[in-house]
Formats: C-alpha cells, structure tokens, sequence
C-alpha cells in the first residue's frame, strides 16, 4: 500500500502527463512523435569517438567515489576551462562557483526546494518543458506562473520584461524568480543579449532569482545573424558585480548525446552551495571538457557561434 502522499502525487502525474502516457502506449503505425528530438546523424561519429577515448583516457580511479562535495577538483577545474573557453565570460568561471549533480532533475528539485516556499511561484515563459512541473509543482509544492509572448515579439526587451511584470502582478501568490530556458524549449530561438540584459535588471528591480536552464547552449544550428560580443551574454560586471537579488544559473551540457550528459550548476550566490549533491565518478575525467579535449574538439565546434561541421 503506498502512502497518502505518494498515492495523490500520482494522482496528479497521471492526470498532468495522461497525453504523453496515452502516445506512449499507442501502438498505431500512422502516429510519428515529435514531443522528443533525437540527433542520429551523429551517432556513428561520436560512439567512435567514445569508444577511442574512454578506452585511452578511463582509468581505475575514475571508479571511485567523488573526492569532495560538488565534484572533483580535476572536474570542476575542467569545466571552469570548458566555460570560459566557449563563452567567454565577462566574469571568469573559477572551479569554486561550481557545484555537479547527479542529474538536471535532481538539481532543480534541491534548487527549487532552496529558492521557494510550498506555494511559492516561478515565472516560466510558455510553452515550457513539462518536466519542470514535476520538480517545482510534484516534489516541492511550487507553482509555475505562464508567462505569455507573442512569438514575433521574443526578441523585443520591452515586450518580454512587460509580459513577465504583467504575469508577475496576476500572480496568485508570492513570485520568487524565474525559471528562463535559453535556447527556449520547445520554440528553440536564442534569446538575444539585450532581452537577458533586460530580464536581469527586472529581477534585480524586483528582487527575484534567475535561473537559466541552458541544455542546449552548444546544440544550436547555423549560424547566429548578429554579432555576438564575448561575454555580453549577461549585464556588464559593473553593474552586477554585488546584485540585490541573487542569480544563479543551471548548467545543464548536452554533449549532442541524449546519454552522455553531465548536470553541473554555476552558483553566484553561495548560500545554496552545499545542498548540492556529488556527480557520479564516472563522468569525473577531467579530458572530456578540455577545449582541446577529444570530444569538444573532434565531435563540436571551436567556436559554438559557427555551423558544426563534421571532422
């Protein structure tokens, strides 16, 4: 017999996530689901490459348990690399701002859960991932507030800080921050500069967190129309050098493997540090985020404003 609580939080799942569930038990030939994307293309090139280098660079100690809490040294330091490296930040990224987790669920259920009382609200544009209901409404009693722009309006500061003033004023309960997706999913565009500079100063105004979940930041295709200034992905350090609010930023690196992804979490405020969990061993080699390394290098682009482009 399961408990009250699970019994009612599936309740919910089952009625939140019937249309999938139903797809997913559909055994009709003419049905083609589109609700996931998958990059087969690829899949030779980067399994040869998985295969080579797993076996050149894996070694016994990587079988262990974490040395230390949010990660590896060698890790942590690696990633530091891998992020300075491809985005150029204003602020450098040191191995102390990082923190690793067990998965992108994991993380932003303990992220939420640090960041919002039950009944606490997030601001989220729609459409949005449906996953992000179960870590903030199903694990922490949260809400998720619809914030709604008209498509061709995305790219219009104005428009999008007034749309999330606009649902923020509706709101039912007490508005904690925003849960932002950068490339958005599932519309897929790329915020531009001036719109995040602009969403950061109504969360500095406002006194909101700032969640960026960018999974799919070197996932893009083609290349970017304007001209993009290293480190101008946010507001200048010197005006967000000692923020009001505090921002924090969820890394989620899609390594153009469904698979083969490792969840680590920037944090500008360390108040939330050490609720974080210890990333699997097995995604501790330090090679792999090497700018140099084996699978940025040969499988991605040097510079993720250009096209990919197979090696």
């Amino acid at each position: 017999m399961l408990s009250r609580r699970a019994r009612k939080d599936d309740a919910w799942f089952l009625e939140q996530f019937k249309r999938p569930l139903r797809r997913q038990g559909s055994k009709s030939l003419s049905s083609i689901d589109l609700a996931t994307a998958e990059n087969w293309l690829i899949r030779p090139e980067m399994l040869s490459l998985l295969k080579k280098n797993a076996k050149k660079d894996l070694s016994a100690k990587h079988l262990s348990y974490a040395g230390g809490l949010g990660g590896t040294k060698e890790l942590l330091e690696s990633l530091s690399i891998f992020l300075n490296h491809f985005f150029s930040p204003r602020i450098p990224v040191k191995p102390g701002h990082i923190v690793t987790g067990p998965g992108c669920s994991s993380i932003l259920d303990t992220l939420i859960n640090d960041l919002c009382d039950e009944g606490d609200g997030l601001l989220v544009m729609a459409p949005f991932w449906g996953s992000f209901e179960i870590s903030a409404v199903l694990r922490n009693g949260a809400r998720l507030i619809p914030v709604r722009v008209p498509f061709h309006e995305t790219h219009s500061p104005r428009a999008v800080v007034t749309a999330y003033q606009t649902a923020a004023d509706k709101a039912s309960c007490n508005v904690r921050g925003i849960l932002f997706c950068n490339p958005h999913n599932p519309h897929g565009h790329i915020t531009p500069v001036e719109v995040i500079d602009a969403l950061l100063q109504y969360c500095e105004d406002a006194d909101l967190h700032f969640v960026s979940d960018e999974i799919y930041a070197l996932s893009t295709f083609g290349a970017i129309n304007q001209d993009v200034t290293p480190g101008a992905n946010t507001r200048s350090s010197e005006s967000f050098e000692s923020p009001s609010a505090e921002f924090v930023s969820v890394l989620l690196r899609d390594l153009r493997s469904r698979r083969f992804l490792i969840e680590g979490i920037l944090i500008l405020c360390t108040g939330v540090w050490s609720r974080f969990m210890m990333a699997p061993s097995p995604t501790q080699a330090k090679a792999w985020y090497r700018p140099k390394g084996w699978l940025i290098h040969r499988a991605g682009r040097e510079d993720p404003r250009q096209p990919y482009s197979a090696r």
